[in-house]
């Protein structure tokens, strides 16, 4: 966050490239029962818009 907080019009652009254990996000208009079978990959509450998304 501090990255995109001290951006400036003349900032160069930049591209993340990431990898990360598998989760699932869970924004404000998902609920628990939209995710079938997580298995053993963690259910996350964000406070973004959305439903149930997948990162892995």
């Amino acid at each position: 966050m501090a990255f995109t907080d001290d951006r400036t019009p003349d900032t160069v652009d930049e591209i993340w490239f990431l990898e990360h254990p598998p989760v699932y996000t869970q924004g404000l208009n998902g609920r628990r029962e939209h995710v079938l079978d997580p298995g053993a990959i963690p259910v996350i509450q964000v406070d973004r818009g959305g439903q149930i998304t997948y990162h892995g």
